[in-house]
């Protein structure tokens, strides 16, 4: 099907026209049209000069979508136009006129992924603000396209900085698959029309399915890097998706040159783009996270050592007794790549911003912020149902954690050497697991159910001698002495206790 007869489908299917206007539109007209015409624009004015193309309904809501500055284009309405068919294919784009205007400046930020965890590159969240920032100063629209790597993160942040942002939805966007393009557009077409006096346009740009084949690139990555006029890259993989499209944005000739800029990690990578020609952009690595003075702090305790002294000691000078007479229940952290619990998705990308780092991306930044907020925060992650609790383990801690197992379908440790000892008389309210059958569940009453682990026939999980506690865990609210940090070496157990009016404790002899 063409351009031409999916247009006449779609506003037949509207009832915006007759079946017998739109073979005259197709056959005596089609052919009069410019190429980088709005089609909205173009059969409006067909139907002024030779009238009964379109119905009364036809021209009442088209009229509607002028007057609302939506167009409809089936090439994108840019100088690089050539290249963009050639990168996404023969499609329609439902706009803003504003999106598409000559002096919108739209620019994109890509990155290849960055690992369980964000181990690629731990900085990004001060490296993406470096490109806002860029952004900003030049007064460019961001073009964020769902489902591309820091798509969420980079919403996040550019809402916080309130930048005008031009959203690319993708036909995979939507909640059902219009494989056919003339029932994608007369859907989209009729939803502007439902929702514009609510939504006003100029916030998205909808692209069609294709009608010519293009090469088996996700098109996701193909329109973040081709649809902007500038490109701004975090970090890109060698030999991966990214690379490769970038490579081809550099040599193609109808994109401006100096346009995809990079930020360089490494002399070897700076000679390679910037051969290439791309440009070269470096953001300065100076500290200045909360943590990063933390873990920089010099070990100069020696005038102060008897007050430090007193609030720190080895783990191995820990009474010892047996197992059973161990007095403490161990809460163990580790790191998180996402919101800590309670957290909202907004609150999460906003305190990445505003540290430049994801702070809790190492287990002792984990400790750090439970000791900062003087809380445990309860999680539902592992519990069946809605119910926050705060795990512990009744195991005594060395022997804790000499049970360290890495598990690699988790890509991590299951126990780190970062948390918390807390005396059981502080914490009344914690109850041991209660191990059972899956079936079993459904039989427990409702204040025994949060309390509930499954058996798993894999892993001996009784072995943890886990307790809950439901909720949160108040730091403040339990006696002074009560709960003990530890964390593997003495320096970090000196650089805590220097902050944090809790003893500490460290592992290693």
């Amino acid at each position: 099907m063409s351009i031409a007869d999916c247009f006449c489908s779609a506003i037949c299917s509207l009832n915006w026209c007759l079946h017998a206007a739109t073979d005259m539109i197709k056959l005596g007209r089609f052919h009069e049209r410019p190429p980088d015409a709005c089609w909205l624009e173009w059969i409006f004015d067909q139907d002024e000069r030779y009238a009964d193309l379109l119905t009364v309904q036809g021209r009442q809501d088209i009229l509607k979508l002028r007057q609302a500055g939506i167009c409809l284009h089936d090439r994108w309405p840019r100088a690089e136009s050539s290249a963009i068919d050639r990168w996404m294919g023969h499609r329609f784009y439902l706009t803003s006129q504003r999106c598409v205007a000559s002096g919108t400046q739209l620019t994109s930020i890509i990155s290849s992924q960055l690992g369980r965890d964000s181990r690629r590159l731990t900085n990004w969240p001060k490296l993406l603000s470096a490109t806002l920032h860029s952004v900003a100063r030049n007064g460019e629209s961001l073009l964020l396209v769902r489902g591309t790597t820091l798509y969420e993160a980079t919403k996040q942040f550019a809402m916080a900085a309130q930048l005008p942002v031009v959203e690319v939805l993708l036909p995979e966007s939507f909640g059902r698959e219009l494989q056919a393009t003339n029932e994608w557009l007369s859907h989209h077409l009729k939803e502007c029309l439902a929702s514009y006096a609510n939504n006003p346009p100029g916030q998205s740009i909808l692209v069609s399915p294709t009608i010519s084949t293009i090469q088996e690139v996700p098109l996701r990555d193909r329109a973040a890097i081709c649809l902007a006029a500038r490109v701004l890259a975090l970090t890109i993989r060698r030999g991966g998706t990214l690379s490769e499209l970038v490579q081809q944005r550099l040599a193609e000739p109808d994109f401006s040159a100096g346009s995809t800029f990079i930020i360089i990690q490494s002399s070897s990578e700076q000679n390679d783009w910037l051969d290439r020609g791309a440009v070269g952009w470096v953001v300065p690595s100076h500290e200045h996270s909360k943590l990063a003075r933390k873990t920089h702090c010099k070990e100069s305790h020696g005038s102060r050592s008897s007050t430090l002294q007193s609030l720190c000691f080895p783990a191995k000078a820990l009474v010892q007794v047996a197992p059973d007479q161990w007095p403490y229940l161990t809460h163990c952290t580790r790191a998180l790549s996402g919101p800590m619990p309670q957290e909202s998705t907004a609150n999460y990308y906003l305190r990445l911003w505003l540290a430049g780092c994801n702070e809790l991306a190492q287990p002792l930044g984990t400790l750090s912020n439970i000791l900062s907020e003087f809380r445990l925060r309860g999680s539902s992650q592992l519990t069946r149902g809605f119910w926050p609790v705060v795990s512990f383990s009744a195991v005594p801690l060395l022997e804790l954690l000499s049970r360290r197992t890495f598990r690699s379908h988790l890509g991590r440790w299951d126990w780190e050497p970062y948390g918390l000892i807390i005396h059981r008389y502080a914490i009344p309210t914690a109850r041991p697991v209660i191990y059972g059958q899956r079936r079993e569940f459904e039989q427990l009453s409702a204040e025994d159910k949060p309390y509930f682990q499954p058996l798993d026939t894999k892993h001996d999980w009784t072995r943890e001698q886990e307790w809950r506690v439901e909720g949160d865990v108040e730091l403040r609210q339990l006696p002074y002495g009560s709960v003990i940090a530890f964390v593997p070496t003495r320096l970090q157990a000196l650089q805590l206790s220097r902050l944090w009016p809790y003893v500490v404790t460290w592992i290693e002899e």
